[in-house]
């Protein structure tokens, strides 16, 4: 090549590495706004420079979001030497895998790993409180509806009023879930198209079907009763496989200390926790206050706690008293499903510790 040519075609390269280059950081910066919008201005910060130190020159253009880790929320890179086609014609790509919830898995996830580092809302764990048995009386549906709408709220399937109520919820804000009747030790009726032992698989999954037709905006279940159905792994698996299948969490009411409901959910892919408080075991007031307290300290020991309670005079006045000094109990409402990947988060953490000490062990 002669040598004008050769110094003119290395000042193109120049000039198009520059502006790939400038091209390639514009995209990390909107990128870094887009995820700030769903993750909080805290946690993209504190990964932003991991971003900008890993874009080369080349001006790479493809990433896919990944777990935070710690404070950072970590965007991994590829290699740009892959790319065989001019970088430009590659727009900015953001892996998000579409699920059933409101927003998408990673980008829960993250945001629910960063808080439970302490990223945000630091000394705060979340706790999360359920007013469930919600649908036969509209009323008091009613008030549970106007509690904060960080309140998740349950409604039974059968009642008429249940779909128009649960509409409702969800559009002042609440987590709603479907409260699925169960069958329970004794002779007590859990309701209409409850689950029972004996059914099979098929007539177990058209009544769960049933009942999430029922409640509208359900994102997650809870058990009703069920202090026999949940401890029977043959009658729960198709349950849980109805779930996984729709993307929907569960929550096990744990009316029965041997329950086996959350660990077969979980076993098969389904988000899923347990309650940790009853408010209203007791009646009265008082009896509703102390069991908050014994919110907060599960809470604070564990780093988060699900707590239920029912639609009654005495929980209401309780939790509106408490709801309204929550700053200074040291935790945040959340609804279940952030409490749950939270715990989740925590739980993973804690699995990766005891795996590294038994290795170095």
């Amino acid at each position: 090549m002669e040598p004008g040519r050769e110094r003119s075609s290395k000042a193109r390269s120049w000039r198009r590495n520059a502006r790939l280059e400038r091209h390639g950081t514009a995209a990390a910066f909107w990128l870094c706004a887009l995820l700030g919008a769903g993750l909080g201005l805290d946690a993209v910060t504190a990964g932003a420079q991991t971003v900008f130190d890993q874009i080369d020159a080349t001006g790479l253009m493809a990433a896919r979001a990944d777990d935070a880790r710690g404070a950072a929320v970590v965007l991994a890179l590829d290699s740009a030497p892959r790319m065989r086609e001019p970088v430009l014609r590659r727009p900015p790509r953001v892996l998000m895998p579409v699920s059933a919830v409101a927003a998408p898995i990673w980008l829960a996830d993250a945001r629910f790993a960063a808080d439970a580092s302490g990223v945000r809302r630091k000394h705060q764990p979340p706790v999360a409180i359920v007013i469930d048995d919600l649908g036969p009386d509209s009323a008091r549906a009613r008030e549970a509806i106007a509690l904060p709408p960080g309140v998740s709220l349950a409604f039974l399937p059968a009642p008429a009023a249940t779909p128009a109520l649960a509409r409702a919820a969800h559009r002042a804000g609440h987590e709603v879930l479907l409260h699925m009747p169960m069958e329970p030790d004794g002779n007590v009726d859990p309701g209409p198209m409850a689950l029972m032992l004996g059914l099979d698989a098929g007539e177990i999954e058209r009544r769960v079907d049933w009942a999430l037709t029922r409640v509208p905006g359900a994102v997650g279940v809870n058990n009703h009763m069920g202090s026999r159905f949940t401890m029977s792994v043959a009658d729960l698996l198709p349950v849980m496989k109805v779930l996984r299948h729709r993307a929907l969490y569960f929550l096990d009411s744990r009316t029965t200390p041997v329950t086996r409901a959350a660990a077969i959910a979980g076993g098969i892919g389904v988000l899923s926790g347990e309650r940790d408080v009853f408010l209203d075991n007791e009646a009265g007031e008082q009896a509703v206050k102390n069991a908050l307290a014994r919110l907060v300290e599960i809470a604070q020991a564990k780093g988060s706690a699900v707590a239920i309670g029912h639609p009654q005079p005495a929980t209401f006045a309780a939790l509106k008293a408490w709801l309204a000094q929550m700053r200074g109990h040291g935790v945040r409402l959340a609804p279940v499903s952030e409490v749950l990947r939270v715990r989740r988060h925590i739980e993973g953490t804690r699995s990766k510790s005891l795996s590294v000490v038994s290795a170095d062990g």
